[in-house]
C-alpha cells in the first residue's frame, strides 16, 4: 500500500495531469503547447498513464476528441478511469486554448489554456474536482520548438490553490521522430523532470508516444505515460 505521503502526490499527480492533458502536439509532453487546432479540425487521442512508488502503483487511462470551433480557439472533452491502491475514480475534463498570438513555423505564439475536471468515486456521485488557467508561449528556434507555460489551478474539494509552471524543448524534424524533455510543478511539491519521445506514423497525421517522469522528492514517484494520436 502507498504510503500517505506518496498517495497524496499521486493522487495530485494525475490530477494535475489530468488538467494539462489536451489535444495537440503537446502529448506525451505535461508541458502545454501554443499550437492550435484549425477551425474543423479534429483530433482523437487516447493513452495510458502508470505513477508508481516504492510500495504501489496508480494506473489512469483516458480517451479524448478536441476540435477546432472557431479561429484560433479549440476545445476537447475527455473521459477516463484511475484505479490502484484501492482507489477509483471515474473522470471527464473538459480543456480548450484561445489564440492571442497566433504560432507559425519562424513566430512564437501565446496562447490562454484552461480546463476544468470532474470526477466520480466509488459510490459517490460526480462533483467537479479541479480547475485552471494558464499562459502558455511557443517559441521555434530552427529544428527545436521551445515552451513555457505559468498558471493557476484550483482543487475544489480541498479548497486550495496552487501556482503552476512547466519549460519544455523539443527537437523536431529528426526524420519521423520528436524528441523532447521538460521539468514541470508547481509551488506546494517538488518539481518534476520528464523525457519523451513522438513516432509520426502518418506525417502530420498519425503518431505514437512515449513518455517518462520522475518527481524530484525523497520517494522518487514516477510516471510513465503510452499513447496513440490521429488528426483528420
Amino acid at each position: 500500500m502507498l504510503p500517505p505521503a506518496l498517495r497524496n502526490s499521486v493522487v495530485f499527480a494525475f490530477a494535475f495531469a489530468a488538467l494539462l492533458t489536451t489535444a495537440r502536439a503537446e502529448r506525451p509532453l505535461q508541458t502545454e503547447d501554443a499550437g492550435v487546432l484549425d477551425r474543423g479540425q479534429c483530433q482523437v487521442q487516447s493513452a495510458f498513464a502508470r505513477l508508481s512508488g516504492d510500495d504501489g502503483h496508480i494506473r489512469n487511462g483516458y480517451a479524448q476528441l478536441g476540435c477546432g470551433v472557431f479561429d484560433g480557439t479549440q476545445w476537447q472533452l475527455a473521459a477516463g478511469r484511475t484505479r490502484g491502491d484501492g482507489l477509483r475514480s471515474d473522470d471527464l475534463l473538459f480543456t480548450g486554448k484561445t489564440s492571442v498570438i497566433a504560432l507559425t513555423d519562424d513566430r512564437p505564439g501565446l496562447v490562454i489554456a484552461y480546463g476544468v475536471q470532474g470526477a466520480r468515486s466509488s459510490g459517490e456521485g460526480w462533483r467537479a474536482t479541479q480547475t485552471s488557467v494558464k499562459a502558455v508561449y511557443s517559441a521555434p528556434v530552427g529544428p527545436w520548438l521551445l515552451h513555457g507555460n505559468l498558471g493557476w489551478s484550483r482543487d475544489i474539494r480541498a479548497h486550495r490553490d496552487s501556482a503552476l509552471w512547466n519549460l519544455a524543448a523539443e527537437r523536431t524534424e529528426l526524420g519521423p521522430f520528436d524528441l523532447m524533455a521538460e521539468v514541470y510543478g508547481d509551488d506546494r511539491s517538488p518539481a518534476w523532470i520528464g523525457v519523451g519521445a513522438r513516432w509520426w506514423v502518418l506525417p502530420k497525421r498519425a503518431w505514437l508516444d512515449a513518455s517518462y517522469g520522475l518527481q524530484l522528492s525523497a520517494s522518487r514517484p514516477r510516471l510513465a505515460t503510452v499513447g496513440v494520436s490521429v488528426l483528420f
